[in-house]
Parts: structure tokens; C-alpha cells; sequence
């Protein structure tokens, strides 16, 4: 899937949300890539990439992809992997995401989506990575206080993008990822559990814990199957 996206990008790209820039550094692979330009809010993510990676194409900057520190018209393809339902502030900061690559991509230029998003899965094994997606976000919210976006339909995701975009397509693409159950229970869910566990209200947290038993439940029962990812593609 994602070598499908690496062949669309070309000229000057922005990863959006690059975290330890794996991906971005990817991009380069790319004969068409010029150069990229890897934004990422988390500073300690920048740091450790930096210590890898010495690529002059590659640019490391830290800051907001809802108001990116990058020239307006300045940027070819505009790329956002698994990130916008992870966005802290809800849809109003998605919106502000889609309005800021459309302000920093030429005339001509693409945005390119690919996200999780909510349907209904053809089977428990890819059920479970829609329900261990929702399990963090609410276990984040009742120990921090903190909402993502979340898991959005793909009509949510195109009011968005049409709203600054005239020219979308979009697509449904099926992961084949596939973990074994036992292997999935012993590496799933470390930053889940710790956060489940910092939950002061008593209720909350054994009602967290009761869906953790049941995520490995099901995952010793079926296994582990990603799940489809919505790709969207706009125009500028």
C-alpha cells in the first residue's frame, strides 16, 4: 500500500506528522522526489532522527502540521500518513491541517490522505485493530484529558478535504498485515495499559481494564488483522 503512495509523490514533499521520519526518509527512494521536508511536533522524534539520518534532501523541522512554519505555494505533494485521526482538538483541527496544505502546495500540486477510518470489519481479527484504536482513545481522555479525532466514516474525511479542494478521489485499501494472537497479546498495548492504570476513577479504570481482557481475548481466538485504510487524493 504504501508503495503505491511512494509512486504518486514527487518534487518538493512535505510529510505532515513525520514522526522519527522512517517514512519521509522513504520518500527519497523516489527518482521523482526532489527533496522532503519532514514536519513532526515532537522535538525528541527530530532529535533521534537527526542522529540517523544524514541526507542533504531531507529537512527535519519541528512544529504544528495545523500551522506549518513553510512558505505559501512552495511545496509540490503533501503527504499524511495514519496521522489525522490522531489529531488532539478534534475535526476543527483537521480542518486547520487541510487548509495549511492547501496554502503551502503549488497550483497543480496534491495532498495525499491515507488514514485509518470507521467501518465495519469483515471479521474479528480486523475488528480488533479498529477496537485497540478506540481503546486508547478513550483510555488518553480519561487519564488526560486529552480527545483525538478519532475514527471517522469516509464522508467526514471529504466534507473536509472538498471544502478546500475542488478535485478529490478516493479509495478503500485492505492492509494485509496479519499477527499471530499470542505474539499480538505479548507486544500490544504497553502505553494503553500504563494509561489505564493512571485513571483515578475507580469505575472508569476497572471498565478500561475489562476491555483490555477483552481485546486479548479476542486476540488469542482470532489473531490480529490490520485494517483497511481510507486514501484520499486532492488537487490544488
Amino acid at each position: 500500500m504504501f508503495k503505491e503512495v511512494l509512486a504518486s509523490v514527487e518534487g518538493i514533499v512535505v510529510d505532515l506528522g513525520a514522526g522519527r521520519v522512517r517514512f519521509a526518509k522513504s520518500l527519497l527512494e523516489n527518482p521523482r522526489v526532489r527533496e522532503v521536508v519532514a514536519v513532526e511536533i515532537d522535538f525528541s522524534k527530530l532529535c533521534e532522527a537527526k542522529k540517523q539520518y544524514s541526507e542533504q534532501r531531507l529537512h527535519l523541522v519541528c512544529g504544528s502540521i495545523a500551522c506549518l512554519p513553510l512558505r505559501e505555494s512552495s511545496i509540490d505533494t503533501a503527504i499524511s500518513i495514519l496521522v489525522l485521526h490522531e489529531l488532539a482538538g478534534g475535526r476543527e483541527e483537521v480542518e486547520k491541517t487541510v487548509k495549511e496544505a492547501k496554502r503551502i502546495l503549488r497550483a497543480g500540486g496534491k495532498l495525499i490522505i491515507v488514514d485509518k477510518y470507521l467501518y465495519k470489519p469483515e471479521d474479528p481479527a480486523e475488528a480488533l485493530s479498529l477496537m485497540i484504536e478506540d481503546l486508547y482513545h478513550e483510555a488518553l481522555r480519561e487519564a488526560k484529558g486529552v480527545k483525538l479525532w478519532g475514527l471517522h466514516k469516509p464522508e467526514d474525511y471529504l466534507d473536509i478535504v472538498k471544502k478546500y479542494f475542488s478535485k478529490a478521489t478516493w479509495s478503500k485499501v485492505k492492509r494485509e498485515r496479519k499477527i499471530p494472537g499470542e505474539v499480538f497479546v505479548k507486544e500490544w498495548g504497553k502505553e494503553t495499559k500504563f494509561l489505564v492504570k493512571t485513571i483515578k476513577d475507580e469505575n472508569t479504570r476497572r471498565r478500561l481494564e475489562n476491555k483490555i481482557r477483552e481485546v486479548e481475548k479476542t486476540a488469542l481466538e482470532h489473531g490480529y488483522k490490520s485494517s483497511e485504510v481510507l486514501v484520499i487524493i486532492a488537487e490544488n
